[in-house]
């Protein structure tokens, strides 16, 4: 968890109860860290960023990569222009997430609104996941004051064995966090073959590469110009999101686990020396 050692994003949540317990955790994890005879990251920022706070030269270290679970795999849908949506059949953008401070959901749901009414483009923006509080309490405030209730829908929390369905069935994908280690959530609308618009933060980039449209996750400004890019272009859609499930085509379980065995044998043989 990034927001243990990450001082800026853990500031979101300061004087809170969860300010306190990610201090401790910080303090803890890099105890534990120290001790430890090897250490796995799981993307390269986050190896970069723990290496650079932490003292690690004389550990072996590796990165070993999450897999992405099968049925989230799709094939990508042929993209249409979005002046063929309708009020009646809206272009579907997902963001599947928890709701908290450090996932933007209000900025992206103000851009959304402006692409309503100042653009007159028939989108839909579904949001799901739980929700805590302070973030939450911001989205509904967004929702309540644009009055954009008939097309911006928070769903909840939904169970994971039903994910799958809500990435088949979307037409997009927007991912608009600030803080991550290997964002799976990124990797399953990947996976799902759907044009996607990215936070730019580290390490969103490492992974989905040059297969979005980037925008700053704290500005509905610049949330509104890549999502209005993305909608327009729909050859670029389609091109993007082909790249996009190749590139999760690269991470499978399989992998993750044949090479993290493969690292805890090499540390076992190196202690028995």
């Amino acid at each position: 968890n990034m927001l243990v050692f990450d001082a800026k994003e853990r500031g979101r949540y300061r004087f809170s109860k969860i300010y306190w317990r990610l201090l401790l955790l910080e303090a803890v994890q890099a105890a534990s860290i120290r001790k430890a005879t090897g250490m796995i990251f799981i993307s390269d920022y986050a190896r970069n960023y723990v290496t650079q706070k932490i003292h690690l030269e004389s550990k072996r270290i590796t990165k070993i990569n999450h897999g992405i679970s099968e049925r989230f795999r799709e094939i990508v849908k042929p993209q249409k222009a979005i002046a063929t949506y309708t009020k009646e059949n809206p272009f579907t953008l997902l963001y599947v997430s928890i709701v908290d401070l450090y996932k933007h959901q209000w900025q992206v749901a103000k851009a959304v609104h402006t692409l309503q009414t100042k653009d007159g483009f028939h989108i839909q923006l579904e949001l799901v996941g739980p929700g805590y509080g302070p973030a939450l309490q911001k989205l509904n405030t967004v929702i309540a004051e644009t009055g954009s209730e008939s097309y911006i829908h928070y769903r909840g929390n939904l169970k994971y064995e039903e994910l799958h369905t809500l990435y088949h069935t979307a037409d997009a994908f927007v991912f608009a966090s600030s803080c991550e280690n290997m964002p799976n959530i990124l990797f399953e609308a990947m996976s799902a073959g759907l044009p996607i618009a990215c936070s730019n933060r580290q390490p969103m980039p490492e992974f989905l590469k040059d297969a979005g449209w980037y925008f700053d996750p704290e500005e509905s400004d610049s949330i509104y110009h890549a999502l209005k890019d993305m909608l327009i272009n729909p050859d670029a859609r389609e091109n993007m999101a082909k790249k996009a499930a190749a590139y999760a085509g690269e991470y499978s379980w399989k992998k993750c686990a044949d090479t993290t065995f493969r690292f805890l044998y090499g540390l076992t043989e190196k202690n028995s020396q």
